[in-house]
């Protein structure tokens, strides 16, 4: 079996490099040849834009920042994937993409005899969750190549549904940590000190909801441009919930808590901190509340 792998940064090299290790025998792009050079050491080829990949493979895996990005590679004529897609080839997304987006790209692929799964990822290879939509029998025909870079395989139904589960995962996420920051400001505001409230909330009845090592390591220090090895930056967490709220309103689904998150990811972004750190969100909340989670010694603003 011969893969096809686009967009080779963080995640996508992370993926591809298991691939590797797995025995798949790879053809890798990247917008940066250079993202790619590892990967050729390891024995993949080099394959000079996203036609030329889907051309000499089987399976056509991407991996890119979102929406804008999956459909340009896509689409893109005449070098994208779906002018070099063959009867009976298979295009896999992993991106966060969006659901809609995810089904036209299916039927395109569907016109010219192919397949699609939208199978977006959380985690970390090779430990990492991969949420499926598409046809059965393609998910287990591929299974092997996601096994190699994967702990847990997730399979949805139809295409579209695999990106409206990982959207689901990104808004809890977040909603999480708005609750827990706002549970904080209001003990600020109260008078606690809310690292100590922090420690109790780590032992207490909260615990199992309570994200410590975030405002830990980020938030009362004040590390609002460490990136931690996992989601990518605030701007990223708008698309990601957004995703969420465009499947709400095509099955009017009433959602005032996702409402709330996407409106104070907003104001963050609004602010000038879309290339901050994700949790950089908490700001937002800390202006409507007049008070900062400020740690002893923070030195950042």
């Amino acid at each position: 079996m011969q893969i096809g792998f686009i967009g080779t940064g963080v995640m996508g090299g992370g993926m591809a490099r298991c691939l590797i290790e797995g025995g798949f025998d790879l053809v890798v792009h990247d917008a940066y040849p250079e993202a790619t050079a590892s990967l050729e050491a390891m024995g993949a080829k080099w394959g000079a834009s996203p036609r030329a990949v889907a051309e000499q493979c089987d399976l056509t895996i991407t991996s890119l920042p979102g929406p804008a990005e999956v459909e340009a590679v896509f689409y893109q004529e005449p070098d994208g994937i779906l002018a070099g897609l063959k009867p009976d080839h298979t295009y896999l997304d992993t991106s966060t993409n969006s659901p809609a987006l995810a089904r036209r790209i299916a039927a395109a692929c569907r016109a010219k005899g192919g397949h699609f799964l939208d199978a977006p990822v959380s985690g970390r290879p090779p430990k990492m969750s991969i949420m499926v939509g598409g046809e059965p029998e393609v998910l287990e025909r591929y299974r092997p190549a996601l096994q190699a870079m994967s702990r847990d395989i997730f399979y949805f139904g139809d295409n579209g549904q695999g990106m409206v589960a990982k959207s689901i995962n990104q808004f809890l996420m977040y909603a999480n940590i708005i609750l827990a920051s706002e549970g904080l400001l209001l003990a600020t505001k109260a008078g606690l000190d809310p690292e100590l409230v922090s420690q109790m909330l780590s032992v207490s009845g909260a615990s199992r909801f309570f994200p410590k090592d975030i405002f830990e390591n980020i938030v009362f220090p004040r590390n609002w441009e460490r990136v931690p090895a996992g989601p990518g930056p605030l701007d990223r967490w708008v698309k990601d919930v957004g995703c969420a709220q465009e499947t709400a309103l095509a099955i009017n689904a009433h959602t005032p808590l996702l409402t709330m998150v996407q409106d104070t990811l907003k104001r963050a972004q609004a602010q000038g901190w879309g290339d901050l750190v994700n949790f950089a969100g908490v700001r937002a909340q800390e202006q409507g509340a007049g008070v900062e989670l400020r740690g002893k010694g923070a030195q950042g603003a």
